[in-house]
């Protein structure tokens, strides 16, 4: 099963699909530094990292930490991060994992990459974070 795309070359691989490996898991064979993303029930989110991974392990992965879907994302080492930020007097990045190939400013740059944002909600009106 493939997952988001543009259209074009890039998509994202689903992994774990209502609480099962997705069907065509087994043809992913890479094995490599791998990221994934999945949510649990509770619409938590799991992140999860780890060297030398077959999409197929990374699905068992995820399925033992209790996703019930998930996705794939990027395979290269040099790219993965999980940055949090706080809000006092301008925004101040953390960053989550170790990453020597990244600084935790990265997103608050002009850049290509992709991303992914995931926001608590407060009392309020709703805005757009980025103009």
């Amino acid at each position: 099963m493939r997952g988001l795309g543009d259209g074009g070359d890039v998509t994202l691989d689903v992994v774990v699909l209502a609480g099962t490996q997705a069907p065509d898991v087994e043809h992913h064979v890479h094995l490599n530094s791998a990221l994934s993303d999945g949510i649990d029930r509770l619409g938590n989110l799991i992140y999860v990292v780890a060297d030398y991974q077959t999409v197929i392990s990374l699905a068992q992965i995820l399925q033992h930490a209790g996703a019930v879907d998930a996705m794939e994302f990027d395979i290269n080492p040099e790219w993965h991060t999980l940055i949090t930020y706080t809000h006092h007097d301008g925004l101040h990045p953390t960053m989550v994992e170790p990453q020597p190939m990244q600084s935790p400013d990265r997103y608050l740059v002009p850049d290509d990459r992709d991303f992914f944002a995931v926001y608590r909600r407060l009392p309020g009106p709703i805005s757009v974070p980025f103009s």
